[in-house]
């Protein structure tokens, strides 16, 4: 509906100036709107507590908890995979080895169908892997760039060409 979309779009915004209370209220007068997927709330809640690490203002073993909670929640495993992704992103500023041992789990982009979700998860994950393993680094921002490309992200294809040619 018009109303759960303008909600999300504040969201977001709320979100993107690190407005946690605002976020909060959000999430909350969604959470009384009866047509609305648990998925869309539980998938938003994820996002809000992924970035309030990437703050400090929760710890590791907090967050880990949060988002495997959350993602058991969701249905749709392309999403639930998607927020994982996610905390792998954030995590590995903070802390590589764990960042690769949660990436080995995440699942390979290849599983899901070519929806663009699919396609825009694939170039994240391929984007992710040239930073967990430089000696790949080639073949996986290929990857991600071509993969970037299908799904019409087009700044961000312009920065990995630059990023590419400068490795070749």
């Amino acid at each position: 509906s018009v109303i759960v979309a303008i909600s999300l779009i504040r969201f977001s915004i709320a979100l993107s100036r690190q407005d946690y209370s605002t976020t909060s209220e959000i999430l909350q007068s969604l959470g009384t709107i009866g047509s609305i997927d648990d998925t869309v709330i539980a998938h938003s809640q994820a996002k809000l507590e992924v970035e309030k690490y990437n703050n400090g203002l929760i710890d590791f073993d907090e967050i880990s908890r949060l988002v495997a909670a959350h993602c058991q929640l969701i249905d749709h495993e392309l999403i639930a995979e998607s927020i994982k992704l996610r905390f792998v992103e954030s995590m590995l500023v903070n802390d590589e080895s764990e960042a690769e041992l949660h990436f080995s789990k995440l699942s390979s982009p290849e599983l899901f169908s070519r929806s663009n979700t699919a396609i825009r998860y694939a170039a994240r994950w391929w984007l992710l892997h040239s930073k967990i393993y430089p000696n790949q680094q080639l073949t996986s921002l290929r990857e991600s760039l071509m993969s970037f490309r299908a799904a019409g992200c087009s700044n961000i294809v312009s920065e990995l060409e630059h990023k590419l040619h400068a490795q070749i």
